[in-house]
């Protein structure tokens, strides 16, 4: 069986953490935005094949490069109720000065604990709302792998000030994902890798109650 092989590039004006997955031959992208030429390049001189795009949330710094790839015939995964933020100014694009956006859609619309093969993996989407209204988390348990967007980082938690945040429901978020034992790397959208049960012990949002 094919190694996982996770590597993270930080990219864009808020460095945000894109991660490439591979297994094998193939691959996805976690959060394709920054510098497309970076991520061609290493799947170029890997010699893999781009087989889906997994987007944790909607905000413009994680889905800056999902046209470029989409126009390449690769799909986009996306949260149902994140969907229009890929075509519209909920993405926060235009509050930052991005006049240029490159605006699209999404290909498959996720819900709730669905669960989909890409690129010889099995992943499963967990529902995060909080960050954002459809935020998702993909599971890739072979990888032991949690990617958590925007919703977790590393002893903090994702903004909920933002158009669509609700600090309530990402309250209920962590708790639904703190019923899990199992101690996956958590691969954030922003900052340092950390670790589940780490987090679990010591995430400071119940503090903030």
């Amino acid at each position: 069986m094919s190694e996982v092989i996770i590597r993270r590039f930080i990219e864009g004006v808020l460095e945000t953490n894109t991660y490439i997955v591979s297994k094998g031959a193939d691959c996805i992208i976690v959060d394709p935005t920054g510098d497309s030429g970076v991520l061609d390049d290493y799947i170029s001189k890997n010699n893999l094949t781009l087989c889906g795009l997994l987007i944790t949330h909607g905000h413009f710094d994680h889905i800056g490069l999902v046209k470029h790839y989409r126009e390449k015939g690769v799909k986009a995964y996306i949260g149902a109720k994140d969907a229009k933020m890929l075509s519209s100014k909920s993405n926060l694009a235009l509050a930052m000065g991005i006049y240029d956006f490159p605006y699209t859609e999404a290909d498959v619309l996720l819900s709730d604990g669905d669960v989909f093969n890409v690129a010889g993996m099995e992943i499963r989407a967990i529902s995060t709302p909080g960050h954002t209204p459809g935020g998702i988390m993909y599971l890739i348990d072979e990888a032991n792998a949690m990617f958590s967007g925007d919703t977790m980082f590393r002893l903090s938690y994702g903004r909920t000030d933002l158009y669509g945040g609700d600090f309530d429901m990402l309250v209920s978020s962590f708790k639904k994902l703190f019923e899990t034992e199992r101690d996956y790397m958590v691969y954030t959208g922003h900052g340092d890798i950390t670790s589940f049960l780490y987090e679990k012990r010591n995430n400071p949002i119940f503090l903030s109650e």
